[in-house]
């Protein structure tokens, strides 16, 4: 479900229907009405063992390229409840941050997260320490992670000069 239809709920669970014959699946919402309010806009997840082996669902909400509170949170997939949460300071992911994909290295329980600065044209790399809840931003505007060329076209019309402006 992507943020950006601004579907009515952000995060669900595909369950196998024994009744249908091509046993599709129907989503059902996960891991309840209560958390879906808390999300903004999940639109990267991935599954790794926490420091115990804990299978955890984490979850990466930019919060609305910054103008919300971007955030980690990891759901135990055996007790679907909350365990981990980690709000963004705005030195972390500022303004117009779009914080939208990342990596875990489980052995070391640390994540990789790409902002790819695709509206304030400062690209950086987070790096997250599960373990301590303690996150650095490093290579902010440098060219390895910035795009070049970079051209914003919706529905024929050219937004690259509007999207400098902001």
């Amino acid at each position: 479900l992507h943020p950006d239809g601004h579907p009515p709920y952000k995060i669900c669970e595909l369950i196998l229907n024994p009744n249908s014959k091509n046993n599709l699946k129907s989503p059902s919402i996960y891991p309840s009405l209560d958390f879906q309010e808390r999300i903004q806009t999940a639109l990267s997840l991935r599954i790794a063992p926490d420091s115990n082996g804990n299978e955890i669902l984490w979850i990466l909400d930019y919060g609305y390229m910054g103008l919300g509170t971007p955030k980690i949170i990891g759901i135990d997939l055996n007790t679907d409840k909350e365990v981990h949460h980690y709000e963004f300071s705005k030195d972390i992911a500022p303004y117009l941050s779009m914080l939208n994909d990342f990596q875990i290295d489980s052995q070391k329980q640390i994540m990789y997260i790409a902002d790819a600065g695709i509206l304030n044209k400062q690209g950086a790399i987070v790096v997250y320490d599960i373990v301590n809840k303690q996150a650095r931003r490093l290579l902010a505007g440098h060219p390895s992670v910035t795009a070049k060329n970079f051209k914003t076209v919706v529905n024929s019309t050219d937004f690259t000069r509007e999207m400098v402006l902001l």
